[in-house]
């Protein structure tokens, strides 16, 4: 059976690709998609707006009114003002799981073709990503929720905001690279007294990794592993998140 990790790669993979799907059909300021489950806290990908060029209060606010409008939002689809776009919102139900995209400009709504396009779009990928989860198949291990870098005077820093336990943690990192940044801060918000010992991304046969090394206050060490896709900042998070559970769970 696929490890968690992997599938849940393969949810991310599957929220990007109907996220590029939907920025391919219809003009968007504003793109992503929202997903929640019962034994663990919400995850957002992001395609518009970049998040690397958003500081810290902003993508923050951004993921609060994203998540906001998940709970609250009863009906399939609607038009909901989100952080200063105007969006429309389609919510996905799962047994386990449920999902919430949203897609908006800045200056106007989508036409009512638009809508009937996206609606279409979102059902599709929101059911294979629900499909996913619902099997019981997504697992229970640790995700990065949020990372904003921002660098200044050469140093990258890094917040990064992790569910654990349907419990969210955020955790702060600061390193010439952008990467060392990200995972320092995903290690803090997991566990502050875990080290990192290295960082680094690798070719595989035609892919590319990340691979984090980590070593927490016994001297034990563990890797964790994430293949880059097209993000390779949430890959490094990933791969953090996957070395430091398993230091916590004993199969370093």
């Amino acid at each position: 059976m696929p490890s968690a990790t992997q599938l849940g790669l393969l949810v991310q993979r599957v929220a990007y690709a109907g996220l590029d799907g939907l920025r391919g059909a219809i003009p968007l300021d504003l793109c992503a998609y929202l997903q929640t489950t019962t034994d663990a806290g919400p995850q957002l990908y992001l395609r518009a707006p970049d998040l690397s060029k958003m500081d810290a209060t902003a993508a923050f606010s951004l993921f609060s009114a994203v998540r906001d409008t998940l709970e609250t939002q009863e009906s399939e689809s609607g038009i909901t003002p989100i952080d200063g776009f105007e969006s429309f919102t389609v919510v996905i139900e799962g047994v386990r799981s449920r999902g919430l995209f949203v897609l908006g400009r800045r200056e106007y709504m989508l036409d009512s073709h638009e809508q009937e396009v996206a609606l279409a779009l979102c059902r599709a990928v929101g059911a294979v990503s629900n499909a996913i989860s619902d099997s019981g198949l997504a697992g229970t291990e640790p995700l990065p929720m949020r990372i904003a870098v921002e660098v200044s005077d050469g140093q990258a820093h890094a917040e990064v905001m992790v569910s654990r336990a349907g419990e969210t943690h955020t955790g702060k990192g600061e390193a010439p690279s952008a990467s060392v940044a990200v995972a320092t801060a995903t290690l803090d918000a997991f566990d502050p007294t875990l080290k990192l010992i290295d960082c680094r991304e690798e070719e595989i046969g035609a892919e590319r990794a990340v691979l984090i090394l980590v070593r927490d206050e016994s001297g034990a060490s563990a890797l964790g592993s994430s293949l880059s896709g097209t993000d390779q900042l949430q890959a490094t998070a990933g791969a953090a998140l996957q070395a430091a559970d398993r230091l916590s769970s004993g199969q370093g």
